[in-house]
């Protein structure tokens, strides 16, 4: 709520006028993939967001939830997809991205596809991209590595 209520002091309003003088406001309702949303705008996947959060995206979906922002979650989430769907409000619009791991795995995709299904997710956006990290010399000799985060939870996988 806190990262809610900070930005609630700034609103995008139109300076239009009819001819009256009258302020005019632009309906921006539109339809996504079946959805009614107050605006088009939704929030990309962005996995492993327990490094910036601890509550990771849970966190992002109850904010998106309460604004009707479709969310899409990360397969290289670091929240499972369940507790992601528990923390969004039942009817807002949730999203899930797949990136499409080697055929040797598709046990496991199929196996992500039917969680997000029987979670609520109403929407697949498939990436060809990986969600395996570069390599990365100095976060070797850091011992950083996301995918291992304090809590010892790592990433959950979707």
């Amino acid at each position: 709520m806190v990262y809610q209520t900070s930005i609630t002091h700034a609103r995008l309003v139109p300076g239009r006028k009819d001819d009256a003088g009258n302020e005019r406001f632009l309906d921006t309702t539109t339809t996504v993939l079946g959805q009614t949303l107050p605006f088009p705008v939704a929030i990309a996947p962005i996995g492993v967001q327990k490094i910036f959060n601890l509550d990771g995206e849970a966190a992002t979906a109850k904010a998106t939830a309460s604004l009707v922002i479709p969310y899409i979650l990360s397969t290289a989430s670091s929240t499972s997809i369940e507790d992601v769907a528990a923390a969004n409000v039942p009817g807002s619009p949730r999203w899930y991205q797949l990136c499409w791991p080697s055929r040797e795995h598709d046990d496991i995709t199929i196996s992500l596809l039917k969680r997000a299904k029987a979670a609520g997710y109403t929407a697949l956006f498939v990436t060809l991209d990986t969600y395996v990290l570069g390599w990365r010399p100095s976060d070797l000799d850091n011992g950083y590595n996301p995918f291992i985060h304090p809590d010892h939870s790592g990433v959950e996988i979707g």
